[in-house]
């Protein structure tokens, strides 16, 4: 198997500062996790203990979570983790522009419907 049926490894290289490349030292083969992301499990746990779905600003949410955040850094930080919250915990995430500002809509989706 080649390319993309390979499984993840990680790889160490050493530089050869002499000769100007890299040398292989070893290879890891366990499988690559990533790090857990606080700010998803905080909406996770605050917002989504009673209810499915959530809207406002990201003022409002920052407030609502009581996180010292930016609200711009938190829609950044959401809209880079929009595909890590829906694979690891079912929420879609939505930044939408009307003629009263940016909306953040957050839902559960139950059985693919919204």
């Amino acid at each position: 198997m080649a390319g993309r049926d390979q499984q993840d490894m990680k790889i160490h290289l050493v530089k050869d500062t002499e000769r100007l490349v890299w040398n292989f030292e070893k290879s890891e083969t366990e499988l690559w996790k990533e790090p857990p992301e606080p700010l998803l499990e905080k909406i996770v746990a605050v917002i989504f203990s009673g209810s499915d779905q959530w809207e406002g600003t990201a003022s409002e949410l920052c407030e609502t979570l009581g996180v010292d955040i930016k609200p711009n850094v938190l829609s950044l930080r959401l809209s880079i983790n929009a595909s890590r919250l829906f694979r690891d915990y079912g929420i879609r995430y939505q930044n939408s522009r009307t003629h009263n500002g940016r909306k953040v809509s957050l839902w559960k989706e139950i059985n693919g419907e919204a």
